[in-house]
């Protein structure tokens, strides 16, 4: 049988430690990460949001617009490519 001296006996356990942290992330940095997900997706969520808006936004103006004018607007290209 294989016995193991005080000294490599300890070095495997600081492998061993190692592998686990690896496998296993501490709670703290999970949460963390987690919730860094979380205020991610509510980043673009909100994102998204405004974006829907301005489209309504857009779109509401250039009823409101005759097209002559709606041309005539320094930008409207970009309008445009915003909304389609």
């Amino acid at each position: 049988m294989f016995k193991l001296s005080a000294q490599a006996a300890h070095e495997q356990l600081q492998r061993q430690m190692l592998l686990e942290r690896e496998r296993f992330p501490h709670p703290s940095l999970v949460a963390q990460h987690e919730e860094y997900l979380r205020q991610q997706r509510d980043r673009e969520m909100k994102v998204r949001a405004l974006e829907e808006a301005a489209r309504g936004l857009i779109d509401e103006w250039k009823l409101l617009q005759p097209e002559d004018k709606f041309s005539e607007i320094e930008g409207v290209d970009n309008v445009k490519n915003i909304t389609n």
